[in-house]
Parts: structure tokens; sequence; C-alpha cells
């Protein structure tokens, strides 16, 4: 797994890879279909499993590529999140009426 970097001018993506020993993993990504899934990572210590170091990151499965050894992901943000409508609620004088007297 590669953190991201701290780059104030970007999202942040996260690349995760796995063995690809059993099909399993591979057959589960071929049947995604709608929304991206997500995935909570958590960072934490083979010493001390039951201690999280750093996290909750929730991200979204971007893309993800196999090859006969590995499963490789790309996790990160949705890529329109700084286009979002904030708030999402647009204050017209039919929703809002009391802001239009």
């Amino acid at each position: 797994m590669n953190l991201p970097d701290q780059d104030e001018d970007s999202l942040p993506q996260v690349t995760v890879t796995v063995d690809n020993v059993d099909l399993t993993v591979n057959d589960a990504i071929r049947t995604l279909t709608g929304d991206p899934p997500t995935v909570t990572m958590m960072v934490v210590l083979a010493d001390s499993p039951d201690t999280v170091e750093a996290g909750p990151f929730v991200y979204s499965l971007q893309n993800a590529q196999a090859d006969a050894q590995t499963i490789q992901g790309a996790l990160g943000f949705e890529s329109d999140i700084f286009s979002q409508q904030v708030p999402s609620q647009t204050y017209t004088p039919v929703s809002s009426p009391g802001l239009f007297l």
C-alpha cells in the first residue's frame, strides 16, 4: 500500500496491491455495478494490531487492474468533489419563501 501525498493542490489517492492467489477477489471486482464500493483504511502496526495508528480513512475504489500475480486498485475521492454545490439546496421563493419578503 502506498499512502497518499500530503499535497494541498490535489486530492489524495492510495494504491493498494494484494496477491492474486485466489480468483475470489478478482471475480468480486468484475461483478461490481453501479456506484463504486467504499473502502475504509486504517493504519496499524504488526506488533499492536488492535491499536489504530492513523485513520479510519474512507475512500472509493476508482479502478482496479489484475494480472496473474496481483490485483492493484486505486482508492480516492470522487473526482468531482470540488464541483459539488454547497449547500445542496437552492434557495428560491418557492422553496424558501421567508427569504423573499
